[in-house]
């Protein structure tokens, strides 16, 4: 028998797959951004970032209902930055 997730569950299971996916490109980790386009949104992160800094686009990753999980294309990424 296939349990739904309720919300608070399906959250949790797409921030982990958000930072799996950033640890495993060499970040620390990864923080909510916002929805967009059917995905949640995550900025790839490093313990040494500072809101000072500024090194170009934002990485962001994309994580959808069905844990499919990936980097934005740099289109996505400007369509994402103009949502805000």
């Amino acid at each position: 028998m296939i349990m739904k997730m309720d919300r608070a569950d399906r959250i949790a299971a797409m921030q982990k797959a958000a930072n799996d996916f950033a640890k495993s490109k060499e970040y620390d980790h990864a923080l909510y951004e916002t929805d967009w386009n059917g995905y949640s949104v995550y900025i790839a992160a490093l313990e040494s970032s500072t809101s000072s800094m500024c090194g170009g686009y934002p990485q962001y990753i994309l994580v959808s209902d069905i844990s499919t999980t990936r980097w934005s294309t740099l289109d996505e990424t400007s369509e994402i930055l103009s949502s805000l």
